[in-house]
């Protein structure tokens, strides 16, 4: 993965370099933007040492599966070099759990993570050119949406997973490539960090009638990294 991102990021620069050489053009002064982002997401496999009542422990995993990603962007530019922006995103992340109990060693979930972030987008050339480079930096949360529909033999062994929200730390950046005084090509590549949900699940398990039961100790982050493009719209002051 960490390949595929500087392969993207080597064409990116190539493509800002290229643009950078043609002569610049003034649009009218433009505050508001308005973006539609398409593009792929990826989250981090992870793995939890679990505590059982009996002493023992387990490894509980959660693989998430790669997915799509959509976003809608409200930016409003305070300046050449500074503004802030508003996303709502939704990503697409169905999920495997492994050993949350004996009886259940395998669980696939449907689960989808809606986005919320607030950022600050810096602008380290004039916004007025042809191509902008941005950075962002801002917080949010993460909401990990688990599906209802629960496989019966989870459900009979104790495992009702719960939707979750988790507050969120969110960076990257990309480039503008503006077309006209209107319309604008938008390309990102941006992370989340948020802390790992317990989806309803104790921290420890404990034995009922000789079944032990589902257990989850989360510690530590999920990343998010999220690749893609779109358009913006700008909006007149």
């Amino acid at each position: 993965m960490n390949r595929l991102f500087s392969a993207a990021a080597i064409v990116a620069l190539l493509g800002v370099c290229q643009l950078s050489a043609q002569p610049p053009q003034r649009p009218a002064k433009q505050k508001y933007e308005v973006s539609f982002f398409g593009g792929w997401s990826f989250v981090g496999d992870r793995s939890f040492v679990t505590a059982r009542d009996d002493g023992s422990v387990s490894t509980v995993g959660v693989d998430f599966d790669s997915g799509p990603a959509f976003a809608f962007r409200v930016t409003d530019n305070f300046s050449n070099h500074l503004g802030a922006e508003l996303e709502y995103a939704f990503a697409d992340h169905d999920s495997t759990f492994t050993n949350l109990s004996p009886t259940v060693p395998l669980l696939n979930v449907k689960q989808h993570l809606h986005k919320l972030t607030y950022s600050a987008v810096i602008y380290p050339t004039d916004r007025r050119g042809r191509v902008r480079p941005f950075a962002i930096v801002g917080a949010g949360a993460t909401y990990f949406q688990t599906s209802t529909d629960q496989d019966e033999l989870a459900l009979s062994n104790g495992i009702d997973l719960k939707s979750r929200w988790k507050l969120a730390f969110t960076y990257g950046g990309g480039v503008k490539f503006m077309m006209g005084d209107r319309w604008a090509l938008r390309m990102d590549v941006r992370s989340q960090v948020a802390n790992v949900p317990d989806y309803g699940l104790p921290r420890q398990s404990v034995t009922i009638e000789g079944v032990i039961g589902p257990a989850l100790r989360p510690e530590g982050f999920y990343q998010n990294w999220q690749v893609g493009a779109g358009f913006t719209y700008l909006l007149r002051d």
